[in-house]
């Protein structure tokens, strides 16, 4: 104990900022990971799977349109502001409008595309219109960009723990009350409504005031110039990730959907630790960047390394233990999602890859 004590204390405070700044990240990961899997396989449950891959297919659509609200606004607010501070209004403000912009094309072109490819499913329509009025309500989430810019992460880590947690709440609610499949619909929507509430009250409390956010055409273009090609990355991950549940829904049916969905369900919530290792790292790379090319490309490297390492991990014990995770999650009825999820799991490796080679992009000036 007394080594690790003197290993601690002899860190640097941008290593020790760092650390604790990965270790909100990670714990409320996996905190939501947790919460959010056993959840999850509640609704799948009380649902079935035709009723969950109803609902899948319609959060798959508005995913894939809803990169319309991305851009790659995320990564170029943060390089931005580690390197020009007194900057921040000026650009939460510009990449605020943005979003919002965005996120009312993705509520149209939603509802359009979803009418177009089924054309006589009221069900289908009602659940994309509710569900597609998230995005909209997502621009607040640049507070949570200038947070990770900051290193402080327990910020945003709090305000959207608090809203994950009352929704979550609410859907066991609904379950216990029978709810109709509507209403979860309205609850992925309830969530984003109060996880931004809770980030607006976040920045207010850390002494920031929303008020002053301006709107600078210059940098707009200078954001839409930058995150064009992050826009057009976003949309082939994207169509990867989802369009595989939009084209099972339409070729075979929304029951498959819902056995489908239940594979990737156990799949993504691995992605959250190289996400969240990965934003918590991305400030500290910037700096590299800037000062040391040789650290920086020593980090990067390590970094690979260590998302390669946390896939093999994952993914080589999940082979032999797929079906028995699939029944112990989500019963009997998802028995045939086991295959699925022993070959889904290995796209844990190439995301998280993919994942740093867009901070790269952003953090080298490449696009």
């Amino acid at each position: 104990m007394r080594k690790l004590s003197f290993i601690f204390n002899n860190l640097s405070d941008s290593i020790k900022k760092v650390l604790g700044n990965t270790g909100w990240l990670i714990s409320d990961k996996i905190i939501r990971m947790a919460i959010g899997l056993f959840v999850a396989a509640w609704v799948a449950r009380y649902l079935g799977p035709d009723q969950y891959g109803l609902l899948n297919f319609s959060l798959a659509l508005v995913a894939l349109v809803g990169v319309l609200s991305n851009l790659g606004l995320q990564e170029l607010i943060i390089r931005n502001i580690v390197k020009d501070p007194e900057k921040r209004d000026d650009l939460l403000g510009t990449a605020f409008v943005i979003k919002a912009v965005g996120g009312i094309l993705v509520f149209i072109f939603s509802i359009l595309i979803t009418f177009l490819i089924r054309p006589d499913d009221l069900t289908s329509h009602v659940l994309v219109i509710i569900i597609a009025a998230g995005p909209i309500f997502q621009s607040f989430d640049v507070i949570e960009f200038y947070f990770k810019s900051q290193v402080k992460a327990k910020y945003s880590v709090i305000a959207k723990s608090i809203s994950f947690l009352v929704i979550n709440v609410l859907k066991v609610v609904l379950i216990i009350l029978e709810a109709p499949l509507i209403a979860f619909a309205f609850a992925v929507t309830a969530d984003i409504l109060l996880g931004s509430a809770s980030l607006v009250a976040a920045y207010k409390l850390s002494g920031k005031f929303i008020r002053k956010w301006k709107m600078n055409l210059a940098q707009a273009k200078e954001f839409l110039a930058e995150g064009y090609l992050l826009g057009i990355s976003a949309i082939a991950v994207l169509i990867y990730m989802r369009i595989d549940q939009i084209m099972i829904g339409q070729l075979l049916g929304d029951k498959e959907v819902g056995l489908y969905s239940a594979a990737v369900k156990l799949s993504e919530v691995w992605y959250v630790i190289p996400l969240a290792l990965i934003q918590s790292v991305a400030p500290v790379l910037v700096k590299s960047y800037n000062e040391n090319i040789h650290k920086y490309n020593y980090r990067l490297q390590k970094l690979f390394n260590l998302l390669t390492l946390i896939g093999l991990v994952i993914a080589v014990p999940t082979i032999f233990l797929s079906g028995w995770i699939v029944e112990i999650v989500f019963g009997g009825a998802y028995s045939n999602s086991s295959g699925i999820f022993a070959i889904h799991i290995w796209s844990i490796i190439f995301v998280g890859w993919g994942l740093l080679r867009n901070h790269i992009l952003v953090f080298e000036k490449l696009v």
